[in-house]
């Protein structure tokens, strides 16, 4: 008997995409991942989309990710259901975020939408949205990590104060256990960077499909900077910006404006937190601009672009949006693993007050290397980093993982995922 070669590499798949927020350009990376994904591939294939949010989303933004898919499901998340699932995950040994997340309203809508299957792909998206991937069927199951979060706790827990600091801690161990489960049980598990797949572990499920830019968007252009401005751009609500905005600010600044007297540090991006905003009010060389409706004005007016980050996961899209617009960049090692980049060729890497204001100066001092490292970067960007590539590596995926989904057994640990009385 000739064995079933399986569905045509051509063929639109019939995809199932759960999300923790609303596809979009959003605050957060994830959002804008989902969403170019969504814009990439939806023209190709038939989408379901099922999303916590509410159903006041941008009408520009639902409008558009709704003529991406066939069907949009907004799922609006319930205080008094969070809190239950908040209050049994502290008991469990699951990680506090993916408990919380546990929404009945979710389970109903996801189930509602596995009936109306056959589906080639089931694509949940952060490890907080595991439990909604079915345990059984001949769906192929996906899980976008994005990061390892896990990392990222770790990190937060060496350098946060005060009680979340602990809670970090705990959130850690937590979710590398769950992460590596979450690899055991699925068909195919995502990070967008090597790094990150490295700190989880070997597992065979997991795959990089790097994050994007839109190149057209983020033009490269490098008339009309201000000759000693620095921005650090991004969610500004989110921690391990905030903290790379004050070590920034405290150590690193002062040793700069000695050497360029008339420099100053814009801090663009949104959600900006109020730690920040008084730091802006204390120190007439910090000025906080957010929300901004586009970042690209905001790197094109600058002279370069600093990312001072010690911690984190995953790759930092600032950095790439700064890269492709020409703005030249100095980052710590962290920054500069997670997206492959070469010091010295795509951008300037330092680790440390005292080097990291030294990169700084002599990049601004220096016309001839500001405008290498900006036309390199922008090269590296277009080679790697476009949405088009990540979505088209995605697909391969989705391709894959379906070719093999009618052989392969559906793995136990699935219902481990799926249950929460399972990870008690």
């Amino acid at each position: 008997m000739t064995p079933d070669p399986g569905p045509s590499p051509h063929r639109p798949l019939h995809i199932l995409f759960v999300t923790a927020r609303f596809p979009g350009p959003g605050p957060r990376g994830d959002q804008l991942r989902a969403y170019q994904h969504l814009r990439l591939l939806g023209p190709r294939h038939r989408i379901t989309l099922v999303s916590f949010g509410d159903h006041a989303q941008p009408p520009a933004s639902l409008d558009a990710v709704s003529k991406l898919c066939e069907q949009v499901v907004i799922v609006p998340p319930s205080r008094v259901a969070m809190g239950r699932s908040l209050v049994r995950g502290l008991f469990s040994r699951r990680p506090v975020q993916v408990a919380l997340h546990d929404a009945p309203a979710m389970r109903q809508a996801v189930a509602a939408a596995l009936d109306r299957g056959p589906w080639d792909v089931v694509h949940v998206q952060l490890v907080r949205m595991a439990p909604y991937l079915p345990a059984g069927g001949r769906a192929a199951r996906v899980v976008d990590l994005v990061d390892a979060l896990s990392v990222n706790m770790a990190q937060r827990f060496r350098h946060d104060q005060g009680p979340a600091r602990w809670l970090a801690r705990l959130e850690s161990a937590r979710l590398s256990r769950y992460e590596r489960e979450v690899c055991r049980a699925v068909d195919r598990a995502l990070v967008a960077s090597p790094a990150d797949r490295e700190a989880i572990g070997p597992f065979p499920s997991l795959a990089t499909i790097h994050n994007g830019v839109d190149v057209d968007e983020f033009a490269f252009e490098r008339t009309g900077r201000a000759p000693a401005a620095m921005i650090l751009s991004g969610n500004m609500g989110y921690f391990p910006n905030v903290h790379a905005v004050r070590w920034f600010a405290r150590l690193v600044l002062p040793r700069v404006r000695r050497a360029v007297p008339g420099a100053e540090l814009r801090v663009v991006g949104a959600r900006p937190h109020r730690a920040l905003r008084r730091l802006a009010a204390r120190d007439p060389a910090v000025v906080v601009a957010g929300p901004v409706e586009r970042m690209p004005p905001h790197l094109h007016q600058a002279a370069i672009a600093v990312a001072p980050l010690h911690a984190g996961s995953g790759q930092a899209l600032k950095v790439l949006e700064a890269m492709a617009c020409g703005t030249p960049v100095v980052a710590t090692p962290l920054v500069a693993a997670g997206i492959g980049a070469r010091d010295e060729e795509h951008l300037l890497v330092a680790e440390g007050a005292e080097p990291f204001a030294g990169q700084v100066v002599r990049l601004l001092r220096d016309a001839a290397l500001a405008e290498r490292l900006a036309a390199s970067a922008r090269r590296f960007v277009e080679a790697r980093y476009t949405w088009e590539h990540s979505a088209a590596a995605l697909e391969m995926v989705y391709r894959s993982v379906v070719r093999g989904s009618g052989l392969d057994p559906v793995p136990s640990s699935a219902a481990a995922l799926a249950d929460p009385r399972a990870a008690r």
